[in-house]
């Protein structure tokens, strides 16, 4: 892929960089500073932390009520109040008539994706969750089964954070986190499965 310089630059569970955009898996770095052809792969590009002007979404505008607060990927150099897959680009600095004052620090990008919005995966049956679910920090996955859902979870790997909700409160029906062979739920959990009490959320 081409990296262009200004736009802003993301990061999939494979650690392959991309230019940002809104598709669920993907964790904002920063902004690219000059173009890269990284066509064939093997080419790197370093990524700009600091305070960087992008456009404002003409379909979910950013408002100057969001200063401080999580704005979302709408392309690479577009920012949201909202968007479909709920990527998030950074926090809300400032705004003018030209765009978008995004905070890009590290730890501002951390804050982000930490308040971000939930994105909302709804399932009515079993489901084998992917390694794009878990990357993006902020996906819930819920479950309508009145028989009782298992959930696959991938490999584990660095970093994934997941929640599972059910919607049904009836105490004889359960989700089960059914981990990849040989991963635990948590540190402390036999092998196996993790089983939620009603309505509450596990996470993985």
């Amino acid at each position: 892929e081409i990296m262009y310089a200004g736009g802003m630059a993301a990061m999939d569970y494979t650690k392959e960089i991309y230019m940002a955009s809104d598709t669920l898996g993907l964790k904002v770095l920063g902004r690219v500073p000059l173009k890269v052809d990284n066509t064939a792969d093997g080419e790197t590009s370093n990524i700009e932390h600091g305070i960087f002007r992008y456009n404002n979404s003409s379909t979910y505008p950013v408002t100057s009520a969001m200063i401080g607060k999580t704005c979302y990927v709408e392309d690479d150099n577009t920012v949201a109040g909202d968007s479909t897959y709920l990527v998030a680009a950074g926090l809300v600095y400032d705004l003018d008539s030209d765009g978008v004052w995004v905070d890009q620090n590290p730890m501002a990008l951390e804050v982000a994706r930490m308040n971000a919005r939930p994105y909302i995966l709804a399932k009515t049956d079993d489901y084998t969750v992917t390694a794009a679910n878990c990357f993006q920090g902020n996906v819930i996955i819920t479950v309508a089964k009145s028989t009782g859902a298992t959930m696959t979870l991938p490999t584990a790997i660095a970093g994934y954070r997941i929640g599972f909700q059910r919607i049904t409160a009836t105490s004889g029906y359960d989700v089960l986190l059914q981990p990849a062979s040989g991963d635990k739920i948590n540190a402390g959990a036999a092998a196996g499965k993790a089983t939620n009490a009603v309505d509450a959320v596990s996470e993985a």
